[in-house]
């Protein structure tokens, strides 16, 4: 008979089986090609003679010219090729008549100052006029007018 010992170097049990990881850990590798559902063609024949299953819709990228290619093919495998220009798409400034936003203009306290004073003016007129010399005139909760 044999000693179960001699086997696994003198440990007890499973301890001297190598350890196995149940779940793989994937490995990172920088080189490799990142996936991308872009087609790179050399024309519009190269489309027409590329393989493409019934009842779908692929977009190609020509490899020399800004062009995209879309293909369709239907259920009876007969296609239709439709060629489109990339056209990089440059940011416009809107006017403030199109976009009916008002953009902020900002004034400098001198002259915020020269206004705020006018107002007062304005005010102290208006009070004059009322010819009340600034009574307070308004109406009570019942609807009356006051003075």
């Amino acid at each position: 008979m044999y000693n179960n010992n001699q086997f696994n170097n003198g440990l007890r049990g499973n301890m001297a089986q190598p350890y196995y990881n149940a779940y793989p850990v994937p490995q990172y590798n920088p080189y490799q090609q990142t996936n991308t559902n872009k087609i790179f063609v050399s024309g519009i024949d190269d489309v027409k003679n590329r393989f493409q299953p019934f009842n779908s819709d692929y977009f190609y990228l020509d490899n020399d010219k800004p062009i995209i290619y879309q293909k369709t093919v239907d259920y009876k495998g007969q296609f239709e090729v439709k060629e489109f220009d990339i056209v990089e798409k440059t940011p416009q400034i809107s006017t403030k008549e199109e976009s009916g936003t008002i953009t902020p203009t900002y004034i400098e306290k001198a002259e915020f100052d020269k206004i705020s004073g006018e107002i007062e003016q304005i005010k102290q007129q208006l009070s004059k006029i009322k010819g009340g010399g600034g009574t307070n005139v308004g109406t009570n909760a019942n609807g009356t007018t006051r003075t």
